[in-house]
């Protein structure tokens, strides 16, 4: 559930523009991501850590900082869903493909 959790915030990052880089507030980010201003900074900072984004934050109260991303939603998740099998974590990698496990038997099935 957390691998997902951090796919979608990720993904709620990325909507407004498509991947294109952004000039927004960390206050904009947070509404975004229905969370506080000190946990977005937390998910964007982990988020860089990954390799997933880059976040150039500028000081000040209600100052632009520079959001730019490095892996599509799609990319992380594949490299999310490999991970989890590989460490035999199935019931994640369901969750990340966002099928029932019926649908996903008959994908599966040749």
């Amino acid at each position: 559930m957390r691998l997902l959790n951090r796919l979608n915030q990720y993904q709620r990052l990325w909507q407004p523009s498509a991947g294109k880089p952004q000039t927004v507030t960390v206050s904009e980010l947070a509404e975004r991501c229905f969370c506080s201003e000190r946990h977005v900074r937390t998910l964007l900072r982990q988020a860089q850590e990954a390799g997933w984004l880059e976040w150039q934050a500028q000081s000040g109260r209600g100052k632009r900082g520079q959001l730019r991303f490095l892996v599509t939603p799609e990319s992380l998740r594949n490299a999310m869903m490999e991970q989890a099998l590989e460490t035999g974590k199935q019931q994640d990698v369901l969750e990340l493909a966002q099928l029932a496990p019926g649908e996903l038997r008959t994908l599966l099935q040749p």
